[in-house]
């Protein structure tokens, strides 16, 4: 899972075009969000890994700051993307 989600996620920064740091950063926050909840003894699900996923990509994007045409991403953008799996609250949630 962790590879087809980077392979999106790169199609998501190079579409809107961010930088591509912006993926290393979001699969960094994936990564330790995912070995903590382990490490707690709750394996992430699918589903829940795929928000977590769309969640870090965003939080990495804000970060990033604008894309090369001074443009953000919104969430509801990735709302979209996820083909509606996710509402604006649930990644805002997840975001927290």
């Amino acid at each position: 899972w962790r590879r087809k989600i980077c392979e999106w996620a790169f199609g998501v920064v190079d579409h809107f075009e961010y930088s591509r740091e912006a993926v290393s950063l979001a699969m960094n926050y994936l990564d330790r969000y995912a070995s903590f909840a382990h490490s707690k003894g709750m394996p992430l699900s699918r589903k829940a890994f795929q928000l977590a996923a769309v969640a870090s990509l965003y939080l990495a994007i804000k970060i990033e700051g604008k894309n090369n045409r001074g443009q953000r991403l919104t969430i509801a953008t990735l709302v979209e993307l996820s083909r509606g799996l996710f509402s604006v609250k649930l990644i805002e949630q997840m975001e927290r």
